[in-house]
């Protein structure tokens, strides 16, 4: 655990063999008891870590008062339903996640043949459907599904002991992701919104996914020129310029849809048959050494670029047969 600022400490809560290593959850003193942000996937590692740095407070799981999400993704929520029960703690979060932490069973195997049919309409191929069936649970299996108690929305004030964090809607990596600001403390919870050394994974994994890729865009923009001291990521180290950060990850998408529109100068191609002409991790890894969970959201990821340059209209798609293939215009 790592004091960032007095009564705010920085936990890094390990995710096992995941290349992300681990995330960071926050711990805010308060006179209730602390106040979690973020929670981490339950494994036994996370747990102890988790209990090791509220020993170090002189608390434990049982004393937390309220546990705040900034988004549904298991990697920050799925311990969050196992220390409710502990501690009696509500949780909040932006109600556009609720359906990846609480999916009732028809509404989860419908959302996932949905989902299915669409990205095989994609190029996907079936050798590479199991993810989506189940067979690689991926982070899907360390999430423990629950309901929130509270909802958290644009403009909202959290008091958090001596904290007074305003809640900004910042979608893009996630539907509901928020980011969680204190104007005073000049302090931003940034969570996966900037990452200090990752470019977040903005994908579109279903037809009425709508548009990741410019929501994406338009939330940094609106975080850029924030009065921000420190930066609290959901994955890295603290980072201090905010403003650069953002030029720097507004660059990298810049840099994506030029060469992608590159890859689609050959002719007609699918978003799977597009993602093998793609240079990866920075051009450091081939697509054929992707394991099948990152194929996947590499991609949802090539699929919300396609959608933003259909946008701008730089590229258009073609439905006539059974695979949607793009095509530049122009």
């Amino acid at each position: 655990m790592t004091a960032i600022l007095p009564g705010l400490h920085r936990v890094e809560l390990p995710l096992g063999d995941n290349p992300l290593g681990a995330v960071n959850a926050y711990l805010v003193e308060t006179g209730d008891g602390p106040a979690l942000i973020d929670t981490g996937w339950y494994s036994p590692e996370a747990w102890a870590a988790l209990e090791g740095a509220l020993d170090a407070l002189g608390c434990r799981p049982e004393d937390l008062s309220r546990i705040v999400l900034t988004h549904g993704h298991p990697d920050h929520a799925g311990m969050a339903a196992r220390l409710r029960d502990r501690s009696g703690a509500p949780i909040a979060l932006h109600p556009r996640d609720l359906l990846m932490v609480a999916p009732r069973p028809a509404e989860r195997d419908g959302a996932r043949t949905e989902r299915l049919v669409w990205l095989l309409r994609q190029g996907l191929p079936e050798a590479e459907a199991g993810v989506l069936r189940g067979s690689s649970p991926g982070m899907g299996g360390r999430m423990t599904p629950f309901e929130p108690d509270g909802a958290l929305a644009e403009g909202d004030t959290l008091a958090l002991g001596d904290y007074r964090f305003t809640v900004l809607e910042t979608p893009g990596h996630s539907p509901g992701q928020v980011c969680l600001y204190d104007a005073d403390r000049r302090v931003l919870i940034a969570a996966d919104h900037v990452l200090p050394e990752i470019s977040p994974n903005v994908g579109l994994m279903g037809a009425h996914g709508g548009n990741p890729l410019a929501d994406y865009l338009a939330s940094l923009a609106r975080v850029r020129d924030l009065p921000v001291e420190v930066a609290l990521p959901g994955h890295g180290a603290p980072f201090a310029d905010l403003a650069g950060r953002v030029d720097e990850l507004v660059a990298h998408h810049d840099e994506r849809l030029a060469e992608l529109l590159a890859a689609l100068a050959p002719g007609p191609a699918s978003a799977y048959e597009l993602c093998a002409r793609l240079t990866w991790v920075g051009g450091a890894v081939r697509w054929a050494d992707l394991a099948p969970f990152s194929r996947l959201m590499a991609l949802g990821e090539t699929l919300s670029h396609l959608v933003l340059l259909e946008e701008r209209g730089m590229a258009a798609r073609e439905e006539g047969g059974p695979v949607t293939r793009y095509r530049p215009v122009g």
